[in-house]
């Protein structure tokens, strides 16, 4: 149980070996830089699988061809622990092999400036205390700092590692002092320091020209929009060969999906642009055994140039034609409306019941009850609390009689008017209009976030990799492209219609859905659609 717990605080979590040897296999299927010597390290390095399959997989290739001393294999972890389970298992390798415990995360790269031979271990702590404003070093020193060239001079003369390889921690919970700290060392942290992503700067600072990057990392790293720095520090800073994203959860009962990152360090600018990246998806829907699909080649300067550096292929020149011509001459939405989320707790917290058990209790939905255009009627109770407004917020957001509920989580837009004065939770946004808007104006947003029109251009601006629970991040939401239209009275009355949908579609009256059909076609007039723009964007929502 203690190891476990261990594991879990570290952000630890084994990589099956199937995955270890895909990986494997991208590096060694690779042109490497020839040279005497190559550095290999893993810097999360566990149990030390990572070292271990890739010493089996150059022997093998090798067939004693090239002389296995020229094999030089680096690990590093925090956990002590780990380092004696890999200590153990590796023993037997013929190579050249330095296991160590230390924070890959906290140190020196390389000497600073002012660095002299004879300086001790604290007075290089003390050094880095002050070059990266930690104000106790003390502090500082117990977080294990690792000082690279002084550990281990090879990389140094080699100039990098030519290979890192690895399944780098994530969800680790950091101090505040090591939060702030981060915010000092790294170019690329997001809001709220998310290891995995410091492991993958700290790894690319690395490499050697030339060296290769494999890991496995969550996917929302591709468009999760917090994490913009640390996509436009990886297009900066190298080649991105090939994004392999996964179609399932890969790690068993941990519910993150998983994406494969290979990178080659490159510094040369046109070089970077002009790379074509390689998008692949592993499916495991048809059989038992995965089978690879390429998804497509992109030029990588694409992915510099589309909103927020997203690491998904860029559509069609048709379908970026018509995106460009729903965006000219729009408003953002947050120009319009002011987006809140719903109460920071769940549907079924403890405050929350299925009745109403006395007058501080309040009627609550969730993203489950949202249907476009209409509400379940049925919903839970939660107890109301004033005072704290970092959770519960002001309670006149949810008694305005002009809002829009949309599901925070999906990868479509879908959202209903709220006619009864419902509260909501966080998985849910509320919409509301700014005062400059007349009363019947949150019809029209009701009736153009659910239009097939702007779910195409969600779709193909805003898309998420991920298959489960994908979020809509309320920055995306904030940049829908809104048309305003001269004389909406006939959408007030198709949307009015509407509203009175019952919960199950396939139920409704056929003369009433037929107005879905009608409503869709006003937006496409506003957006000034031809009937060939219109088709293929029926053909391509009817597909999804």
């Amino acid at each position: 149980m203690k190891r476990k717990l261990i594991k879990k605080e570290l952000g630890s979590i084994p990589t099956p070996i199937d995955i270890v040897k895909d990986i494997i296999r991208l590096i060694l299927d690779s042109q490497l830089i020839k040279k005497k010597e190559y550095l290999v390290l893993d810097n999360s390095v566990g149990d030390g699988r990572f070292l271990i399959e890739y010493f089996k997989a150059y022997e093998r290739i090798t067939k004693n061809e090239i002389d296995l001393h020229s094999l030089f294999l680096f690990g590093l972890d925090i956990d002590s622990n780990a380092i004696k389970e890999a200590s153990c298992k590796i023993k037997e390798m013929n190579c050249n092999i330095s296991i160590k415990a230390g924070n890959a995360l906290i140190g020196y790269i390389r000497p600073p400036s002012n660095y002299e031979n004879h300086w001790s271990k604290e007075k290089l702590n003390q050094s880095y205390a002050v070059t990266f404003k930690c104000r106790n070093s003390e502090k500082l020193e117990q977080f294990s700092q690792f000082h690279w060239f002084k550990e281990w001079p090879k990389f140094l003369s080699n100039d990098g590692f030519d290979i890192i390889i690895g399944n780098p921690p994530y969800g680790i919970s950091f101090s505040k002092t090591e939060k702030m700290l981060y915010r000092n060392i790294y170019q690329a942290f997001d809001p709220e320091i998310e290891s995995y992503i410091l492991f993958i700067e700290r790894s690319i600072d690395l490499l050697c020209e030339g060296g290769l990057l494999a890991v496995i990392i969550p996917n929302n790293i591709a468009t999760n929009y917090r994490y913009y720095n640390i996509r436009r520090f990886i297009l900066h800073n190298v080649k991105i060969l090939r994004i392999i994203n996964f179609d399932k959860q890969i790690f068993p009962k941990v519910h993150v999906e998983s994406t494969i990152l290979f990178v080659k360090k490159e510094s040369r600018i046109l070089e970077r642009r002009n790379n074509l990246v390689r998008f692949e998806m592993i499916s495991h829907k048809n059989s038992k055994k995965k089978s690879k699909f390429l998804v497509k080649k992109v030029m990588q300067k694409d992915l510099e140039d589309n909103p927020v550096n997203m690491f998904i292929p860029q559509p069609d020149h048709i379908v970026t034609t018509i995106l460009d011509k729903i965006k000219q001459n729009s408003i953002p939405l947050k120009e319009l409306v002011t987006i809140y989320r719903g109460i920071e707790l769940g549907y079924h917290s403890p405050t929350t019941s299925n009745n109403k058990i006395n007058s501080e209790y309040v009627p609550l939905i969730a993203g489950r009850s949202i249907r476009k255009f209409r509400l379940n009627k049925e919903h839970r109770f939660i107890k109301f609390d004033s005072i704290n407004k970092s959770v519960f917020k002001e309670k006149s957001l949810y008694l305005n009689p002009q809002k829009l509920f949309l599901r925070r989580i999906g990868h479509e837009l879908i959202c209903a008017f709220d006619s009864n004065q419902l509260f909501c939770v966080c998985d849910v946004y509320m919409i509301v209009p700014k005062d400059n808007m007349y009363p019947k104006q949150i019809l029209y947003f009701e009736a153009l976030l659910n239009s097939h029109l702007m779910a195409f251009y969600f779709k193909y601006r805003f898309s998420s990799v991920k298959k489960v629970f994908p979020k809509i991040p309320i920055n995306f939401l904030k940049k829908l492209p809104i048309k305003l239209p001269q004389n909406p009275k006939k959408i007030f009355e198709f949307v009015e219609q509407l509203q009175n949908l019952t919960w199950n579609l396939n139920d409704a009256d056929p003369k009433v859905i037929v107005n879905i059909q009608k409503l869709n076609k006003k937006i496409f007039d506003i957006y000034k659609m031809t009937s060939d723009e219109i088709s293929l964007i029926e053909r391509t929502m009817s597909n999804s």
